[in-house]
């Protein structure tokens, strides 16, 4: 996402752009040679005195780079793709638990996190009273309010977005058929830990489907993660109807979504995927494990601009179709399904919106620097123990 924003606005507007990432990152191979990089080593100081603003991704206070240093009355902008992000909570299996469980999360936030929880809910604060934090949909915002005990009733909502549509539906859908003898189906996205479970209940379900034989659909996983170990392929499918591809070229996604018959992902998976006119079954997340109950959506039943809503959030909605149901829509009618997505992402989804919905949000937001640094929310206790035990570690390997 973030690239693509700067692969927009280097293109298409007069502002001077820059992206921000470890030199090992994978930011800096999604920008074009329009967009400058700026590699972090988290070593040396960073001086960036040159920018007027600054778009980061939802996080903790703290978790901005500690060596990084921008000119007092640069603006910072976030935008909130995941509630988690603000969890006052090392990434890991401890903070998969925070998000999965409301209760455990209230009261460790109220009792041993208690200092860490203030920090994030008053930045939370500052950025909605100063118009620099919005979010990718409805749910986001409602989870972040309920959580953080924060008013985000006039907070932007900016979708997620793919690239424009540059062809023509009658291109798109001309060669297509009605009905499906064969069912390819794709997946699109890390295995990574709020991602791996509906995988696996997708997977579980197709393995149980009634309304195609199995050995009419193939079923291509492509991406990799610190949770592939947790990929459960039932034993109904044979060795060659999953493929697992872990790595991608950028440059090749477009045809390899184009070979499949339908895609299950949820994020910017689902939009580009929609773009090119193939049906999406657009996936919700949960850190716990997903049971039989779960129901299924296209893209374009799908409420609020989410691209992924947490199962256990009490904003879920939990309509839509059996497995069962899906496979009978797609092999029926396959492209009035595709059509139906495509209009859909057509109509909410696509980058000259979102990118003028950003920049109008750029020209009201008031929090700057200079109110980050005066902050008391800036160290946390945990990510100062972190450091201590990494560099610990460090010294001893050394």
């Amino acid at each position: 996402m973030f690239g693509r924003q700067a692969n927009y606005l280097a293109e298409y507007t007069k502002l001077k752009v820059s992206i921000i990432d470890f030199s090992d990152g994978a930011l800096s191979n999604q920008v074009s040679e329009k967009v400058n990089s700026i590699f972090y080593e988290n070593i040396n100081p960073v001086e960036l005195l040159d920018f007027d603003y600054v778009i980061f991704q939802s996080m903790t206070p703290w978790s901005i780079y500690p060596k990084i240093n921008f000119r007092s009355n640069t603006c910072l902008i976030f935008i909130s793709t995941l509630t988690e992000n603000f969890y006052p909570f090392l990434p890991g299996a401890m903070r998969n638990l925070i998000g999965a469980n409301k209760t455990f999360r209230s009261i460790i936030w109220r009792t041993f996190l208690s200092s860490e929880f203030n920090k994030s809910q008053n930045f939370i604060k500052q950025l909605l009273s100063l118009n620099s934090l919005v979010f990718l949909d409805g749910n986001i915002a409602k989870n972040t309010a309920e959580d953080f005990g924060v008013n985000v009733e006039n907070a932007p909502i900016i979708p997620l977005f793919s690239d424009n549509c540059s062809t023509s539906p009658e291109f798109l859908f001309k060669k297509r058929t009605s009905k499906l003898p064969k069912i390819k189906i794709l997946w699109i996205g890390r295995l990574a830990d709020f991602k791996i479970s509906i995988l696996n209940r997708v997977l579980d379900d197709l393995s149980n489907i009634d309304s195609i034989k199995k050995d009419q659909l193939s079923f291509t996983i492509v991406g990799s993660g610190s949770y592939s170990k947790r990929l459960k392929i039932p034993k109904e499918f044979s060795a060659d109807q999953i493929i697992k591809v872990k790595h991608v070229k950028p440059s090749n996604i477009e045809s390899i979504i184009r070979e499949h018959d339908v895609v299950f992902a949820m994020g910017t998976a689902a939009l580009d995927a929609a773009r090119l006119g193939v049906p999406v079954v657009r996936l919700d997340y949960s850190y716990k494990f997903v049971d039989k109950n779960y129901r299924y959506k296209f893209l374009h039943q799908v409420k609020g601009y989410s691209l992924g809503d947490k199962i256990e959030s009490r904003f879920y909605d939990k309509g839509g179709l059996e497995i069962d149901g899906i496979f009978e829509t797609l092999t029926n009618d396959w492209l009035k399904s595709a059509q139906r997505d495509y209009e859909y992402y057509r109509t909410n989804h696509q980058i000259d919106a979102s990118i003028k919905k950003l920049l109008n949000t750029m020209q009201v937001s008031q929090y700057t620097w200079s109110n980050y640094k005066k902050s008391s929310y800036q160290t946390s206790i945990l990510f100062h123990l972190k450091n201590i035990i990494v560099n610990r570690l460090k010294a001893i390997k050394c």
